[in-house]
């Protein structure tokens, strides 16, 4: 139910949040799936969504489903969407979440630990909801990202049994 993946740099971190946001909306179980992309910052935001559309946009077979917006891409045929969110949690409760990912989880100040909160809680109606959280190292762990990273941790070495959390960290 919920992930954190840390890659390091250019590695090809927002083709793959992009990717599994595109892949929820067309090919997953999911009824009407809705798909979320956020991030501290508009502008970072704009980067996982931004390449998703691209590769609606270059590939032939993703652009005869999909339908791309300025800032959602819809697919009529599952009668879902992956909708590029603003930074702003007061304007996000009431979503019906099946999917939600976070990029740069580790720039996540407390507005952005407070839009994390309010997105996660629109999980509730779902059967198989996830939320992908995916950064580059950070260094706060007295952070949202820091927290679930340190659980993360704690899940790995078998200290903590959490069967809905997946941790996977990449790096030196």
């Amino acid at each position: 139910r919920r992930a954190l993946l840390g890659v390091p740099k250019k590695n090809g971190k927002t083709e793959l949040a992009a990717a599994i946001a595109l892949y929820e909306t067309m090919g997953g179980k999911e009824p009407q799936p809705e798909v979320y992309v956020a991030a501290n910052s508009d502008d970072q935001a704009n980067l996982v969504f931004g390449a998703a559309a691209e590769m609606v946009r270059l590939s032939p077979t993703l652009s005869q489903v999909a339908q791309k917006f300025s800032s959602s891409i819809t697919v009529p045929r599952m009668a879902g969407s992956i909708t590029r969110l603003s930074s702003k949690a007061k304007t996000k409760d009431g979503l019906n979440v099946h999917l939600a990912v976070f990029d740069e989880f580790h720039e996540f100040d407390e507005a952005g630990e407070q839009l994390y909160t309010v997105i996660s809680n629109g999980v509730g109606a779902r059967v198989e909801p996830l939320i992908l959280c995916i950064t580059t190292a950070g260094f706060d762990l007295d952070s949202v990202c820091g927290r679930m990273y340190q659980h993360g941790l704690k899940v790995q070495s078998g200290e903590v049994q959490d069967p809905t959390f997946l941790f996977r960290w990449y790096g030196a």
